[in-house]
């Protein structure tokens, strides 16, 4: 399931000088991504098929947005991402670095680069939940242009 937000004005004193209207995408992946521990314990090949599961996850996600909703962001961005649980077990908040999905937004042209200079990122985890999935909800923070 994924969803769109329509654009919200950002607040900032950059915004006071010239009105400009930011996107916010909104995906719902329905799966977690494993551990940075199991992650790293893995073959190099099974690193990489699992690289491309995570890549078709988020492209059918996006691709199954109408046309005129797919936002692809070519400024720079801020990522959030919630990782939702139904166990309550306590987990390791480096443990479920982002690297994964970000690669998969990089990889699916939807974020123009996930380096310092064009993303960044947060994450949180969720636990108790009645379902496990991931959200991310992409903010545009500047335009190609302020670089």
């Amino acid at each position: 399931m994924c969803n769109f937000l329509s654009a919200s004005k950002q607040n900032s004193s950059r915004e006071k000088k010239k009105a400009q209207t930011s996107m916010e995408l909104v995906l719902n992946i329905p799966k977690v991504p494993i551990s940075l521990n199991r992650v790293l314990r893995l073959h190099w090949a099974k690193r990489r098929k699992l690289q491309k599961q995570w890549d078709k996850q988020v492209w059918a996600c996006f691709f199954h947005l109408e046309p005129h909703l797919r936002q692809q962001f070519s400024g720079k961005v801020e990522i959030h991402l919630e990782y939702h649980f139904r166990s309550s077990q306590v987990r390791d908040m480096d443990n479920f670095t982002p690297k994964i999905i970000l690669d998969a937004l990089k990889n699916q042209h939807i974020i123009r680069d996930d380096s310092e200079r064009w993303c960044t990122s947060d994450w949180k985890i969720i636990t108790g939940s009645d379902r496990e999935y991931t959200v991310i909800i992409i903010r545009e923070i500047g335009t190609d242009d302020d670089e």
